[in-house]
């Protein structure tokens, strides 16, 4: 009497095959250092350059002020003078906008000097080795992040994570988008640009 054996087994009920590598995962890690070594040297280069700008400007706004007070000093010992009158006027306003663009280079050199650094330590924080950041860009109001990872949820985690952090607090992304290339890890991309999302 024989027997007959039945095989249930299939090549389907074998587990799917890591797309990611651990060699891709450590090429992506280095590629993420290195961004990040190249957003800080860009940030300082920014932050030289506002400093410059903004010692040339402090050095003619007080030279403007030294100039109308000399003007105005003149003014007072002698008849007005419409000339005179004229140039106080002009150099009153080229006072004004030099402190207008004073105040806006300030901001500026605030924002390179702490936000950035601030928003770079942030996104170490939540990061838990579930996405890796490709490319970043920060442009204010302007936020752009594009990344990989390996399941779709957990993007909206770690923008969870980064919504509780001081300088994401309050942010909106506009658009993400998601896409998986042939034998690639499933790539993403947030920004919270209402007119690039416009665009998809």
């Amino acid at each position: 009497m024989s027997k007959t054996r039945v095989n249930l087994f299939s090549p389907e009920l074998l587990p799917a095959k890591l797309r990611l590598s651990f060699a891709k995962t450590v090429s992506l890690s280095l590629l993420l250092v290195l961004l990040g070594a190249v957003a800080l040297i860009l940030g300082w280069w920014q932050q030289q350059t506002l400093q410059q700008q903004l010692q040339t400007v402090q050095q003619q706004n007080a030279a403007l002020e030294q100039q109308k007070n000399a003007l105005q000093q003149a003014l007072a010992k002698h008849q007005p003078d419409s000339l005179l009158q004229q140039q106080v006027t002009q150099l009153t306003q080229e006072h004004q906008l030099k402190s207008l663009l004073l105040t806006e280079l300030d901001k500026r050199e605030q924002f390179k000097s702490v936000g950035f650094t601030d928003m770079l330590q942030e996104l170490a924080q939540v990061a838990d080795g579930s996405i890796w950041l490709s490319h970043i860009q920060f442009e204010p109001p302007k936020l752009l992040f594009e990344g990989y990872t390996l399941k779709p949820e957990n993007v909206p985690h770690w923008v969870a994570r980064l919504s509780h952090t001081d300088s994401f607090q309050g942010k909106a992304f506009a658009s993400m988008t998601m896409n998986r290339g042939e034998h690639q890890p499933l790539a993403f991309k947030l920004t919270t640009d209402s007119k690039e999302a416009d665009k998809k």
